[in-house]
């Protein structure tokens, strides 16, 4: 069998990071809003809120790295970038974990007539056409997943059942796992992505390996598990601010503004809060920019 032919597929990559991201963020995603305020907590709770209309200089720090890959895929079909991203050392996580809670399954199941019962370890071919078919699914949308099996004329689509069956593919999706389940008298982690963190540690060591980024990044909160670490590995943070967040300087929050006005507040720590007037109010807070840069963005 040819895996090749089952992974490429039309925008396959496009389909690929959603499906990754929805993997790895499904537990972790609509815990708030889309803002950095979300996950300020840390950073509060490490802060001095003495705020006061006092700016204190920022030690700027030069950024020297050069956006590039480090590591480049071994052709340009969709195919060598999918094997850039996803090594033998993924598929070995999913395999190992998926092997072990398939048999947690079947001893854990009531019937001894359960389809686990019949379990075979699965390995990296078919974990890889396992994926394969599940991106697939991605780009032709049917109500269930069974009859992407289905032999009537009307759901005919011999591609899926070439390359595995029915029931084994839904063994698989049933056991699919990616991190052990705490044993009897283990504590549960408290740490909410870990479900999922062997696959999260895997990509941010391997986009580390093969990807040097820009200065400037946009982040959503939710890919970034504490941001107060941000900040004390030598980065600057600039988002959005919830008005109704503890700790927010109540001058700041409080004070009616007209079009093209703005007020600021600064910490010790030179976090700069800032509330100016376009349209609506917006609250914005910045360990990098104060609040100068509002004023030159106004005259500009």
């Amino acid at each position: 069998m040819n895996q090749n032919v089952i992974i490429v597929q039309t925008a396959m990559m496009e389909k690929m990071k959603v499906a990754i991201y929805k993997i790895l963020l499904s537990d972790y995603v609509g815990s708030g809003g889309n803002e950095v305020s979300e996950v300020l907590s840390e950073m509060y709770s490490s802060t001095n809120f003495n705020w006061s209309t006092d700016s204190q200089n920022v030690s700027h720090f030069e950024y020297t790295a050069t956006l590039e890959l480090k590591c480049l895929p071994n052709g340009d079909r969709p195919i060598d970038y999918f094997n850039l991203l996803a090594t033998n050392k993924l598929l070995d996580i999913l395999i190992d974990e998926t092997n072990i809670y398939a048999i947690e399954i079947f001893l854990n199941s009531v019937s001894g007539k359960s389809r686990t019962s019949n379990w075979v370890n699965t390995n990296r071919l078919e974990m890889k056409t396992f994926l394969s078919l599940l991106f697939h699914m991605g780009t032709i949308k049917i109500p269930r997943i069974e009859d992407y099996w289905e032999t009537y004329k009307l759901f005919n689509l011999p591609f899926f059942r070439t390359y595995v069956s029915r029931n084994r593919f839904t063994i698989l999706l049933r056991a699919l796992h990616f991190s052990r389940n705490p044993v009897e008298r283990e504590s549960i982690p408290r740490n909410r992505l870990h479900k999922i963190q062997p696959i999260v540690n895997y990509f941010n060591s391997r986009m580390n390996e093969i990807f040097e980024p820009t200065k400037n990044l946009s982040l959503d909160e939710s890919m970034c598990s504490a941001f107060s670490k941000i900040i004390t590995k030598k980065n600057f943070v600039t988002g959005i601010l919830r008005s109704n967040r503890k700790h927010n300087p109540r001058k700041v929050i409080a004070q009616n503004l007209k079009k093209g006005e703005s007020i600021c507040r600064y910490t010790e720590d030179n976090i700069c809060a800032v509330k100016w007037k376009d349209k609506r109010d917006v609250l914005t807070i910045s360990s990098e920019f104060p609040h100068s840069m509002i004023i030159e963005i106004e005259i500009c």
